[in-house]
């Protein structure tokens, strides 16, 4: 059997709104097998509307009229889908347009609340100009009263000036008569005068000369005191120099004296030293010569007794005897080895006690103070063997040429032999400390040696932990290094991803100040319409006042006034005729006074004493720091609100002080001219006197571009709202 199959792919028709349906069916042929009959069927798919969904519809191929109403029931199903989709497709249409419409009018909805807002600022800045308009009209026909009452108040002053000035032509007469009288009084003063300035030029003359005489005589004595002086000089540094040499032989014979003292001293105490050696060795003497057998009792001395003029046969004692007795002997004869060795190295020459010319002085205490001291020596090492040289020199002494007696001979040979033992017992002694300091210097040595192999160890030691540590650094100094390009890769991105941002928000921003710098400008340009439009009724205003103010000067000048009336005519337009006292205008006791503005009836001294300013620099000053100014200086305006009225005849004023003429106003400076100050004192607002809403333009050309960016070219080429924009950021 063949089979026709028709199929209508769904997804490819919504995808392909608008082509032929017939152009997307795909017809297949097959063949079946298993089919014996030869039976053509042609089977479609068909979309019920009804149940929403597709159904197969089988028709037999040799029926031409069922494939005919097929056909036609197939285009007319295509035809309906395209009148479905043609209706789908102006739906959306008809949709996206209802959206865009929708948003149109939103934001014709905004812009409407735009325009609405806007024209309620225009209205508000209508009836800000409607209230400055109406201040304006109060402010004048307060002025205007004001001028009336001072129309009035000059003419109550005119009148009283009239009454002074009379008075003040009946005094000028009395002054003329006494002017008069005067002047003939003083026609004889003068002559007087001549005759007292001639006795004064004599006299003058006469003491010029004895000023002369004086100043002659001065000289004279102050060229003798000068030599006095240098006489007194002179004999004083004779008397220092001599004085100083006093002094010198004083000291001099002092220090001799000391020294005869302390040599006296000394020799006392050797003499004192041999006799105490002396006796000891007599002592020692009797106790070996005290056993009547003559056996020997040990110890490091031996007698000999000596036939008279046997000095040939005389010998020192044994070395080697003293030293085996030397050890048993030792602690008896030790004070007098000790004192002997005192007496040898302390020996005097022989003719020193006879060259004294004086006798000490008696000074018992020193020598009793000293005397226990003198073994000492013998503990003390000597440093060079000097000690063995001593003992020869007393040998070679002279000897009495008379026979001396046997105890002379025998304490003779007795001390040369204890000499002779003293300078074996101090060579001895030498050996001993020599070989002590060689087996000290020896232990010092090994000490050393001992110190600087463990100095080597140490030092090893200390190299091996330092190349560790060298090791452990290295590598904690490269994983910081790695960490830190780590932590730097990190900020890198980082910052770049911040970077982007940031330039996408700075272009965003850029967008966002242009189109406020567009709303601005529109702004400024209709700001620059009303203010032009509220200069020009002020303009106009102030015509209308300036023409009230001639008037009524015309008409206070129609009336003649006195000398010193027209004095106070001749004041600048807007200045008073009189000035009073700071404390009146405070207290508010004079009528007829504009105390809103009560500050411009101080005079140009109280002013200045009082505002620190002149009215000039006043009046060029912002009204919030006049009204602060105002307010410290005592002249606030709620006092003005607070001042009581009634239809009661004023007090009389005080006597006003007559204004002087007022100085031609300076001609406004050029602005090369203006004075430059620093950008501190501006933005302080500490200089009075400047205009401070534009304050910029007292700073110098450098400063300029330093603070604000631009240079003044520059700013000036800019629209007001650029340039509060820039005054704003730098501060002024």
């Amino acid at each position: 059997s063949k089979m026709a199959e028709v199929v209508v792919d769904e997804e490819e028709y919504y995808e392909e709104v608008y082509e032929e349906i017939v152009e997307e069916e795909i017809v297949e042929e097959y063949i079946d097998e298993e089919e014996d009959d030869e039976e053509f069927i042609l089977e479609v798919e068909n979309y019920d509307d009804d149940q929403e969904e597709f159904t197969e519809i089988s028709v037999d191929m040799d029926d031409d009229l069922a494939i005919t109403e097929l056909t036609e029931a197939v285009g007319r199903r295509n035809e309906a889908e395209r009148e479905a989709n043609m209706m789908e497709v102006e739906e959306d249409e008809a949709r996206a347009n209802h959206e865009a419409l929708m948003r149109r009018q939103k934001e014709l909805e905004e812009q409407l609340a735009a325009a609405k807002q806007l024209q309620a600022q225009e209205e508000e800045k209508a009836r800000a100009a409607m209230r400055e308009a109406e201040e304006a009209k109060a402010r004048e026909e307060a002025e205007k009263q004001r001028l009336k009452k001072e129309t009035d108040e000059l003419q109550f002053k005119i009148c009283a000036e009239q009454v002074a000035a009379r008075k003040a032509e009946e005094d000028q007469e009395a002054l003329m008569q006494r002017q008069r009288e005067l002047e003939v009084q003083l026609a004889e003063a003068k002559k007087l005068q001549k005759a007292e300035e001639e006795k004064a030029l004599v006299v003058q003359r006469e003491n010029d000369q004895v000023i002369a005489r004086e100043e002659e005589e001065k000289a004279r004595i102050k060229k003798e005191a000068d030599a006095l002086q240098f006489r007194i000089c002179a004999e004083q540094a004779a008397a220092r120099k001599a004085e100083a040499q006093l002094t010198n032989a004083q000291k001099n014979k002092e220090a001799a004296r000391k020294k005869q003292v302390e040599e006296n001293t000394k020799l006392k105490k050797k003499i004192n030293t041999v006799k105490e050696a002396k006796q000891q060795t007599k002592n020692a003497k009797g106790e070996e010569a005290a056993p009547k057998d003559k056996k020997k009792r040990g110890g490091i001395f031996k007698f000999f007794r000596r036939k008279k003029g046997d000095d040939s046969k005389k010998k020192p004692a044994s070395p080697s005897k003293s030293a085996s007795s030397q050890s048993a002997s030792k602690t008896r004869a030790a004070p007098v080895v000790a004192a002997a060795s005192a007496v040898v190295k302390s020996a005097p020459p022989p003719k020193e006690p006879a060259a004294a010319p004086e006798p000490a002085p008696k000074e018992p205490e020193p020598v009793v103070e000293q005397t226990p001291k003198e073994p000492e020596p013998v503990t003390a090492p000597a440093p060079t063997p000097e000690p063995v040289a001593a003992p020869v020199t007393l040998p070679k002494e002279p000897e009495p040429v008379a026979d001396p007696a046997p105890a002379q001979v025998d304490e003779e040979a007795e001390k040369q032999r204890l000499l002779d033992e003293i300078a074996r017992i101090e060579m001895e002694m030498q050996a001993k400390l020599d070989e002590e300091a060689a087996q000290k210097q020896e232990e010092e040595r090994q000490a050393a040696e001992m110190k600087k192999k463990e100095a080597e160890a140490a030092a090893a030691k200390k190299a091996q932990d330092d190349a560790v540590k060298a090791a452990a650094l290295q590598k904690q100094q490269q994983d910081e290094a790695a960490a830190e390009k780590e932590a730097e890769e990190a900020r890198k991105k980082q910052e770049a991803a911040k970077l982007a941002e940031q330039q996408r928000l700075e272009a965003a921003q850029k967008a966002e100040e242009l189109k406020k710098d567009e709303e601005a400008q529109k702004a400024a340009a209709e700001e620059q319409a009303r203010i032009a439009e509220l200069k020009r009724h002020e303009a106009e205003l102030r015509e209308q006042l300036k023409r009230q103010q001639e008037e009524a000067k015309a008409e206070t000048e129609a009336v003649e006034p006195e000398p010193a009336v027209e004095a106070a005519g001749t004041a600048a337009e807007g200045e008073p005729a009189y000035f009073y006292p700071v404390e009146d205008l405070r207290k508010m006791t004079i009528p007829g006074l504009d105390y809103a503005n009560r500050e411009k009836y101080l005079s140009p001294e109280e002013f200045q004493e009082v505002f620190k300013c002149s009215k000039e620099e006043f009046a060029e000053m912002p009204k919030w720091k006049t009204t602060r100014m105002k307010r410290s200086a005592g002249f606030a305006n709620h006092d003005v609100d607070a001042q009581p009225a009634g239809d009661a005849p004023p007090p009389p004023p005080p006597k006003p002080v007559q204004s002087p003429a007022p100085a031609a106003a300076p001609a406004p400076a050029a602005e090369g001219d203006i004075k430059f100050y620093n950008v501190n004192d501006l933005r302080k607002m500490a200089i009075p006197g400047l205009d401070y809403p534009n304050r910029e333009k007292y700073l110098s050309p450098a400063e300029f571009q330093e603070v604000l960016g631009v240079s003044r070219e520059e700013f000036e080429g800019l629209p007001k709202w650029k340039q509060t924009k820039f005054k704003r950021a730098a501060n002024l």
